[in-house]
């Protein structure tokens, strides 16, 4: 049977079985290290919802945060700008359709019809496309490549719900609680923020709806019912990280009552995770 064990004072405690996970408590907080036990995308759907769920009681609700960013002022504009015309470049751009792809097709015809007195149909922009793909980025015509950058960046990065399908607009709608700028996260606040919607997301249903259309690397508040975000009983912020001392998905959780998520909720995480639980003091 697996069991969680708790010795003060000590670096590690290691609880037998030969998979495990590795809790750190810190001032901060608690950091569970997931690695990629229960797998990547899709796959470990499930299993986060579990575990979100497993904070949640009969007084408790779960927002999500949906921010809106200034689309003029994003940081890191010009590099996803970049970042989205090698992917399509390269043709690994996920295109539904080609419903990109056709436009691009129509951008690089308008840019050379009258230069080269180009027939429109449907073969020439497809050869024009074709062309384009074999050509080293670095050789393309500067303008052409930005007309292309524009295009790219208003169809895939959404800042604002506006953006977002019909579908994903009225899901969100219906459920958002707060609209602020109540900044949670671990990092410094975006000066390109316009502010965030938070999201009540409960059900099994709908966490797994907010997974496939928003992010499964999840942020949310755990918070009673009639209190507003800042006054969260637990911050959950579930992402991935890269190091020489630690690789793979983590879980950083905060509490507001010192000691429950111990008592509370750790328990039930056991159960779901389904290892044992290594746990040391930082």
């Amino acid at each position: 049977m697996l069991s969680i064990h708790i010795i003060k004072k000590q670096k590690i405690v290691f609880i037998g079985g030969k998979d495990s996970l590795k809790l750190i408590i810190s001032e901060e907080g608690y950091r569970l290290e997931m690695g990629y036990e229960i797998g990547f995308g899709p796959p470990s759907f499930k299993t986060l919802t579990n575990i979100i769920q497993a904070f949640i009681s009969e007084d408790l609700t779960v927002l999500h945060p949906y921010a809106e960013r200034d689309r003029e002022r994003l940081t890191m504009k010009n590099e996803l700008k970049d970042q989205l015309l090698d992917s399509f470049h390269c043709d690994v751009l996920f295109d539904e359709a080609e419903v990109q792809a056709n436009h691009i097709k129509n951008i690089i015809f308008s840019h050379y019809s009258k230069e080269r007195n180009l027939a429109d149909s449907a073969e020439q922009k497809n050869k024009l496309l074709i062309e384009f793909r074999n050509s080293k980025l670095e050789d393309i015509d500067l303008s052409l490549k930005d007309k292309i950058k524009d295009y790219l960046y208003r169809t895939n990065i959404r800042l604002s719900i506006d953006d977002c399908n019909i579908d994903t607009q009225e899901f969100i709608k219906k459920r958002i609680k707060f609209y602020n700028q109540e900044w949670l996260l671990d990092y410094e606040k975006p000066v390109d923020l316009k502010g965030i919607y938070w999201i009540e997301v409960v059900s099994t249903e709908d966490i797994l709806t907010w997974f496939e259309i928003n992010d499964w690397w999840f942020k949310c508040a755990i918070v009673n019912q009639d209190e507003v975000v800042r006054n969260y009983q637990y911050f959950l912020d579930y992402t991935e990280e890269h190091g020489t001392v630690f690789d793979g998905m983590v879980l950083k959780i905060r509490e507001k009552k010192k000691g429950l998520f111990l008592r509370s909720v750790l328990p039930n995480l056991q159960k779901i995770l389904k290892v044992d639980i290594e746990i040391s003091y930082n």
